[in-house]
């Protein structure tokens, strides 16, 4: 309106005047307050305040949520594949992880334990393994030890498993082992009656030798195979007991140096192919 009466124009003033900055901006003045109010607070603070506290409040606080679940590893369940190896640490024993659903005995925490029991199975993150083995050379040289009980899942007792075992009186094999190793319980010298359970196909080479102690021996019925030296030196055996009808070979020198007039039983019709057996033994 200056501009106009300055400069003698012709111009008119309307009482709408108010109206125009919120659609169309016509001075100068006007401009600046009606455009960037509403060009910028539309824009900006729908964008920002609707994307910032929707996104961030989102997002942010479902971070710390995942790490809570993931973060502790101990929670998180390892899959039965990956175990697959992996030594396990369980009371008296150690464990060696050898499939999905069973393991077998490594060692012994201590070498000084008296007595050792084997169970059936142990638990590892919630799931249930068999003890299926006792590793060769497993308890070798522990002298201290006097009794050994294997629970009755084990299937095999590896090579020098209990040898020189010194102090061992007793010994409860498992009624599923189905081998026992070279050497198993060799040196064993205060061993004095073992049970070879039914299950038992194979007995080892010097499987007992030197065990001087050794009186009773029980065979059981499976036995295919007795190896070579596997009761030699045992001079006090004063029984032995075969039950097995499917005993193919024993091994020279089986029971060479061992005492003369020993009873040995075997089953009814067996006599005379046994006899050739043990004679070859000597």
């Amino acid at each position: 309106e200056a501009y106009m009466k300055n400069n003698n124009l012709p111009y008119k003033t309307y009482e709408v005047k108010k109206q125009e900055p919120t659609t169309k901006p016509t001075t100068e003045p006007t401009t600046k307050p009606t455009t960037e109010p509403t060009t910028e607070p539309t824009t900006e603070p729908t964008t920002e305040p609707t994307t910032e506290p929707t996104t961030e409040p989102t997002t942010k606080p479902s971070t710390p949520a995942t790490q809570t679940t993931t973060k502790p590893g101990e929670t998180k369940k390892p899959s039965a594949k990956s175990l697959i190896g992996k030594t396990v640490k369980k009371g008296k024993l150690q464990y060696k992880i050898l499939s999905t659903t069973g393991v077998s005995v490594k060692k012994p925490v201590k070498k000084t334990y008296k007595e050792i029991i084997i169970p059936k199975t142990i638990k590892y993150y919630g799931r249930t393994y068999k003890i299926t083995k006792i590793e060769n050379k497993a308890f070798q040289g522990c002298k201290s030890l006097k009794t050994v009980e294997l629970g009755n899942n084990v299937k095999k007792i590896g090579d020098s498993a209990f040898r020189d075992c010194t102090k061992l009186v007793n010994v409860m094999i498992g009624s599923n082992v189905t081998s026992i190793g070279k050497h198993a319980f060799r040196g064993c010298k205060k061993l004095k009656e073992i049970v070879i359970t039914n299950y038992v196909k194979t007995i080892g080479d010097s499987a007992f030798q030197d065990c001087p102690s050794l009186a009773y021996i029980t065979i059981g019925a499976r036995v295919e195979t007795i190896g070579k030296n596997a009761f030699r030196n045992d001079k006090k055996i004063k029984e032995i007991e075969i039950k097995t009808k499917r005993l193919k070979k024993i091994g020279k020198k089986a029971l060479q140096n061992t005492k003369k007039g020993k009873i040995i039983r075997v089953p009814s019709g067996k006599k005379k192919a046994y006899t050739k057996l043990i004679k070859a033994a000597k």
